[in-house]
């Protein structure tokens, strides 16, 4: 199964996943660092973080490669009476925008699967920032992924269920998620990288500030 395919599985299940406790204290984060702007929401999923700021007045654009994610961002936004722009590609790709600030939310970062994959993506950051324009992101402690292994649960969602649990990845801050609905099986991996090595990768920027969450590290950067 591809990445694309992967994520699709998990759209109609993917808001269940995140901690409503981490997901506000970033909500908080960004709204006290930035204003109103042109936003780009990258790894945008169903636009959890993106969705949020339109709310609060920034002109947001959610960048994801499924577009089964899209899609259900899209019909979340419908309900709330929100009007977003959508992109769909990698992470990885040039951004065919600019825009003020570049937000990357409950652990994007962990989803790349090394550091090579980390600078390219600070490098498209960087193309695709505005001068003197932030670049919000957080990444998971090795201490927090290590603790989720062997986690096991059950989600139902109108009707349907997905099974998710969590094993050893191939490296020692690292680990893998599988899902099953009983028809389909998918892995996706994450790896948490030590904040000084995602700080050596951010020369280009200006300035990069740091905040210690319960579970994960958040850079606030400055182009």
């Amino acid at each position: 199964m591809t990445a694309r395919d992967s994520y699709a599985l998990l759209a109609p299940f993917y808001e269940r996943f995140h901690d409503q406790t981490r997901l506000h204290e970033l909500r908080q984060i960004v709204m006290r660092e930035t204003t109103p702007c042109q936003t780009l929401d990258v790894g945008a999923g169903t636009g959890l973080m993106g969705r949020y700021l339109a709310h609060q007045g920034y002109d947001v654009t959610l960048l994801d490669a499924s577009a089964t994610m899209l899609d259900k961002a899209q019909e979340y936004a419908l309900q709330e009476g929100l009007r977003l722009n959508y992109l769909q590609q990698s992470m990885l790709a040039h951004y065919p925008l600019e825009a003020e600030l570049i937000v990357a939310s409950m652990d994007v970062i962990n989803h790349l699967p090394d550091l090579d994959a980390v600078q390219i993506f600070f490098d498209r950051v960087f193309q695709a920032l505005k001068d003197k324009g932030r670049f919000i992101f957080d990444s998971l402690t090795c201490q927090y992924i290590q603790s989720l292994i062997g986690y096991q649960e059950t989600l139902p969602v109108k009707g349907q269920s997905l099974t998710w649990t969590v094993q050893h990845g191939a490296h020692a801050c690292s680990l893998e998620h599988h899902f099953s609905d009983g028809l389909k099986n998918t892995v996706i991996q994450e790896r948490s990288y030590s904040p000084a090595t995602l700080i050596s990768k951010l020369s280009k920027f200006a300035s990069v500030q740091r905040k210690t969450l319960k579970d994960r590290h958040v850079f606030i950067v400055t182009r």
